[in-house]
């Protein structure tokens, strides 16, 4: 509930007047009065809002497009992709694989985008990859069978 407030200002050198205020619900108001006058202010509740008695259906929790490996099929990709490069046996390699499953098949239904396959790997894995080794990135991920 708010709270009823009133500010009077005037010029007049004697009293300020005193407005009459009826409220049957507490509301906030400010009445400025700069002449000599009576004001009444008359505030009514508002109806409250009736909930309804079915609740709005939620909303499913969004699922990504990206294809998944199963836990085998991530144990294989980490030993395939740290057999290329050691630096990408951690679980870290698991997303940027997906992701570049996302690109391998963006890329298939498509005729490619600004950048090669190979150079996104380069760019999501690590820079100083050879292409050779960029290349052997998307095998591996094309060989162990999820990215479809």
């Amino acid at each position: 509930m708010g709270s009823l407030a009133l500010i009077l200002s005037g010029c007049s050198s004697g009293p300020l007047p005193t407005p009459m205020v009826t409220a049957t619900e507490t509301v906030e108001v400010e009445v400025a009065v700069t002449h000599t006058a009576t004001s009444t202010v008359t505030a009514e509740p508002e109806p409250e809002a009736v909930e309804s008695e079915t609740p709005e259906p939620e909303e499913p929790a969004a699922v990504s497009a990206i294809p998944k490996p199963d836990a085998a099929q991530e144990t294989e990709l980490l030993v395939r992709l740290g057999g290329i490069d050691a630096r990408m046996a951690d679980d870290r390699s698991i997303g940027r694989a997906r992701n570049m499953c996302d690109s391998m098949l963006a890329d298939a239904r498509s005729e490619g985008g600004t950048y090669t396959l190979v150079e996104l790997v380069k760019m999501r894995f690590y820079e100083d990859l050879s292409d050779s080794q960029g290349q052997s990135v998307l095998d591996a991920i094309d060989a162990c069978g999820w990215c479809e």
